[in-house]
């Protein structure tokens, strides 16, 4: 386990309620988010922390929920999509904020005419945000940032967030954080220590939400971060996932408490 991690030893199944970001976190960030492709010893080890932890496992992601079910089928994880525009609760329906989706469909519009002059560039539409991704033309990273400030200034509305060679406009003003509130006043995960990795810019308002609550807020890959801790990779993700798994069974055989 990387250095500074030890007092994570302390975390304890019962009062634990752990959150992962998707792209960039469980999976690799690719060109098109539909290539993406999850590790199988890391799915598996996801669905032993949720059943540890008795369903307070949540997937806190920019993308749809259905997107992400789609690549963790058959199984199905508590999760928030669209950057905390919907969420789901383990066993319960999928529950959605409102949206306006005329001012979307005008920007959208604006965005699907740059898309067009520039090839490379994609234009993602999702229920309530749309997506453009510049990382197959990232010398249009200013073009891009350009048309959405036009985008701003014309639908006082709207919100941009800023990832990873991809500029969102959503319809809300949700974000990570609020997604993660959410769960924390909802059993399963309600009074429990909330644990949370993230890649992006776009997770620091989980790290700010987590380190808000006496949690633990991990950052995956470079970059400056309000995060407690960092893991390299997904590859590194993978590792600590396992070693968290074992954790809690050794828990469970030995009767260990936490302190």
């Amino acid at each position: 386990m990387r250095t500074g991690f030890e007092a994570l030893a302390e975390l304890a199944a019962d009062s634990t309620a752990l959150f992962v970001d998707f792209d960039g976190t469980l999976v690799n960030i690719v060109a098109r988010p539909d290539e993406v492709r999850i590790d199988a010893d890391i799915l598996r080890n996801m669905t032993r922390l949720a059943k540890q932890l008795d369903g307070a496992f949540g997937i806190i992601t920019g993308r749809e929920v259905s997107d992400v079910d789609r690549f963790l089928a058959p199984h199905v994880f508590a999760a928030s999509g669209v950057h905390g525009y919907e969420y789901r609760l383990p066993d319960a329906p999928l529950r959605r904020m409102t949206a306006d989706q005329a001012i979307l469909d005008d920007a959208a519009r604006s965005l699907e005419e740059l898309v067009a002059q520039h090839d490379g560039l994609l234009l993602e539409r999702k229920c309530s945000a749309i997506a453009l991704h510049y990382r197959a033309r990232p010398e249009l990273a200013e073009v891009c940032r350009v048309t959405v400030d036009e985008l701003m200034r014309k639908h006082e509305e709207l919100n941009m967030l800023h990832g990873k060679m991809v500029i969102e406009v959503k319809s809300h003003g949700a974000s990570k954080g609020v997604a993660i509130g959410t769960f924390l006043e909802a059993p399963p995960f309600a009074g429990r220590r909330p644990v949370f990795l993230g890649d992006d810019v776009t997770d620091e308002a989980a790290f700010a939400e987590v380190n808000k609550r006496g949690g633990v807020s991990i950052k995956v890959g470079p970059g400056q971060t309000q995060a407690h801790l960092r893991l390299e990779n997904t590859s590194e993700v993978g590792d600590w996932l396992a070693w968290l798994a074992n954790q809690f069974d050794r828990q469970c055989s030995t009767g260990e408490i936490a302190s």
